[in-house]
């Protein structure tokens, strides 16, 4: 059997295993990629009406997302570079298991939304991507394979593709 027949059936069979894997993580990073844009589309209290000059100071945002939210500890607190956007107030434990947002009006101070980020949609999306929305330990393995598996692919068809003799002109 010559070379590249035997490159052919490998090239064929690695396709044919690793096609639905890419296809979940192109498909996931597409999404992913987007992300900004798909939640400005759906989540409104991702915005807010400028009423006034004054912004807020960080200590007053932070009450107001307390109050939302008591008894987590606050990591940081995001002012927009936009003055139609919200300001974020951002509390996570990874020891204690959450991870959220706080919407806040930076001129108001009225809470506008609290979305617990374990339990998005992009979240979902973003696992499937990453581990293909098994346990870490064992998806993390499987796509990083699978991408090598990939790059085997991309090889093998240069190859196959590759002509016999170059013709000259």
């Amino acid at each position: 059997m010559n070379l590249k027949r035997w490159i052919g059936k490998i090239h064929l069979w690695l396709g044919l295993s690793s096609g639905l894997v890419v296809f979940i993580v192109a498909i996931t990073g597409c999404i992913y990629a987007f992300q900004s844009e798909i939640q400005d589309l759906i989540q409104p209290y991702r915005f807010v009406e400028k009423t006034g000059e004054t912004i807020l100071p960080p200590s007053e945002i932070w009450k107001r997302a307390d109050v939302a939210l008591p008894g987590k500890q606050l990591h940081g607190i995001l002012y927009p570079q936009v003055e139609n956007r919200a300001a974020q107030a951002i509390y996570y434990s990874f020891e204690d298991h959450y991870y959220y947002f706080v919407y806040v009006n930076q001129f108001t101070g009225e809470v506008q939304k609290v979305k617990d980020e374990f339990a998005d949609f992009f979240r979902l999306v973003l696992d499937g991507h990453f581990y293909l929305w098994l346990p870490a330990e064992i998806g993390q393995p499987v796509v990083a394979s699978f991408t090598l598996i990939f790059l085997l692919m991309v090889i093998s068809g240069l190859i196959l593709w590759w002509p016999k003799k170059k013709k000259r002109s």
